[in-house]
């Protein structure tokens, strides 16, 4: 019996052994097969998105020929958000069991993200192409069109663009852009260096008692020096590197307020400027715009009434053609439009993007009125509240935990985040007016 006992020992003493060695032998394939897999996706490529790619196939055009790359649920799009023909793009792939190449990742090929959200801090550029070149007559605070020795370029200055280095944007200026394209597939200005800018003008600026003074930015000023043409005269005020400016730049011709100090050089250094209030025009387009030129690009224009189911991010129109859905997105210039309220007119300029949805280029509305009114912006106050129902494109109806307010928009009124509407929650600024009522001086989401 104890032979017996020993003879079934071993046998299942060997039994077990083997089933030890196939789990192990399993697990050194699916970790070797698993390594092989990763392997193949550390394979990149970078080239140009031909034009007739589609949504789930990317043709590469690349120095050894044409590749076509699946793009599927799969694939990371986090530093590439759309992709344009013509686009230089990355991509990290990897032979799926179909035997197609899949993108696991896609990324834009000058190594920028191509988010507008971007992490931009001063001075870090080194992640950045750059190209040197000469402003061009039609520039302004928010485009720079940049004549370089391959030809002009289109470059969107955002709330991102470090400009400390080039306070003036002016046809002729020598500078150079350091760049990347968004995700509305405009190139947008990381930083702006200008070739004359100096750090000459530092100097200990006073702010305990500073002046406010307007006036127009003369053709004499240069990015260290702005020329201000006031009612008392010509004004020359120093502008550091540590002056904000709403606009981050300023351009000759444009109406400015400025709060200056004196600085331990003798000299009125700028600490802040702004476009003085009321310069924007209430809204460009009539209804007899048929078609209207948005940063360079000529655009078709319609008009119609904004329906109840218009959101701060997609406008349902309704036009004598029918109703027309237009995205509102970070490129839409929203300046001439402020809220969206059902039932009022619009005017959209309009274009089709790559998603295949129409967006808007710039969005402007009928009812937009400017009152006009002197603002004490020394005296102002912050407010956090949901935007009422009843508010309108010149007034804004605050609901706070104190109670509603009632806020008169300017033409001037700071509006960063894009278009409010009915609903969303945002923070203001006012500042208190002649006429005894609170002035939206900016309002953020």
């Amino acid at each position: 019996m104890k032979r017996k006992n020993s003879f079934f020992e071993k046998k299942n003493f060997f039994r077990f052994v083997s089933i030890i060695l196939g789990v192990i032998f399993t697990v050194m394939t699916l970790e070797i097969n698993s390594l092989d897999a990763q392997a193949a996706e550390e394979n990149k490529a970078t080239g140009i998105v031909a034009s007739n790619s589609t949504q789930s196939l990317l043709l590469l055009n690349t120095s050894g020929g044409q590749m076509k790359i699946k793009l599927d649920s799969g694939t990371d799009f986090s530093e590439c958000r759309v992709l344009v023909g013509g686009q230089t793009v990355t991509v990290t792939y990897y032979r799926g069991d179909d035997a197609y190449l899949h993108a696991s990742k896609v990324s834009d090929g000058t190594g920028s993200s191509s988010s507008s959200s971007a992490n931009r801090t001063s001075g870090q550029t080194s992640s950045y192409p750059s190209v040197s070149g000469t402003i061009a007559a039609n520039s302004t605070s928010s485009m720079i069109y940049f004549n370089t020795s391959s030809g002009q370029m289109q470059i969107k200055i955002d709330d991102k663009t470090d400009a400390s280095q080039c306070r003036l944007v002016k046809s002729g200026l020598s500078a150079k852009v350091y760049y990347y394209r968004g995700s509305d597939a405009y190139l947008h200005a990381a930083k702006i260096v200008a070739d004359s800018s100096t750090d000459a003008w530092k100097a200990s600026v006073s702010t305990a008692n500073t002046l406010t003074v307007s006036g127009t930015v003369g053709s004499s000023s240069t990015p260290d020096v702005l020329y201000l043409s006031t009612s008392s005269g010509l004004m020359q005020i120093r502008m550091d590197r540590t002056v904000s400016i709403t606009t981050k730049v300023v351009t000759p011709g444009q109406k400015v307020t400025a709060v200056i100090g004196y600085g331990s050089d003798a000299y009125w250094h700028a600490v802040s400027i702004s476009p003085e209030k009321g310069t924007v025009p209430s809204a460009t387009m009539n209804d007899s715009t048929t078609q209207v030129t948005v940063n360079g690009t000529t655009l078709p224009v319609v008009s119609g009434t904004a329906a109840s189911n218009s959101t701060s991010s997609l406008l349902y129109l309704n036009t004598k053609s029918g109703q027309m859905q237009i995205k509102l997105d970070a490129s839409t210039d929203g300046s001439e439009a402020r809220t969206i309220v059902t039932g009022n007119k619009y005017y959209v300029a309009y274009y089709r993007g790559s998603d295949a949805y129409l967006h808007a280029g710039k969005i402007s509305a009928a009812a937009a009125t400017n009152s006009d009114q002197s603002i004490n912006s020394s005296v102002t106050i912050d407010v956090n509240g949901t935007v009422a129902s009843q508010t309108d494109v010149n007034v804004l109806y605050l609901n706070t935990v104190s109670g509603q307010m009632k806020i008169r928009m300017e033409n001037s009124t700071s509006f960063p985040n894009g278009i409010i509407h009915s609903g969303d929650a945002v923070h203001v600024t006012c500042g208190y007016g002649a006429d005894a009522t609170w002035h939206a001086l900016k309002v953020t989401k």
